[in-house]
């Protein structure tokens, strides 16, 4: 069995402090599709999903405060940030599972 190691999570360089501009972009919700935002989301939730993250995808990622406008309403919410995007897709298939 041969074990392939990640230079990212060698150099702890994976999560990163800020979202650059060419990172995919998903709002997080919880299990029952209401917004996240940095008061409603614990640490606990972060961890879990940082851990998921760390175990099932292999890009750089990062977590972001940011404002959205939905439905017409200002709306303050936590991004995550992907940069490869599949990273984005297998994320957006398995957070129903995450937050279980």
């Amino acid at each position: 069995m041969k074990f392939k190691i990640n230079p990212l999570n060698v150099k702890n360089s994976r999560r990163v402090g800020f979202i650059p501009t060419h990172f995919h972009t998903c709002i997080i919700k919880s299990y029952d599709n209401k917004y996240l935002t940095r008061c409603s989301i614990n640490n606990y939730q972060i961890r879990k999903i940082d851990n998921w993250i760390q175990q099932n995808l292999k890009g750089r990622y990062g977590f972001k405060d940011s404002i959205q406008l939905i439905d017409n309403k200002i709306t303050p919410v936590v991004l995550l940030g992907f940069e490869k995007s599949n990273d984005l897709i297998m994320y957006n298939l398995s957070a129903s599972e995450i937050f279980k």
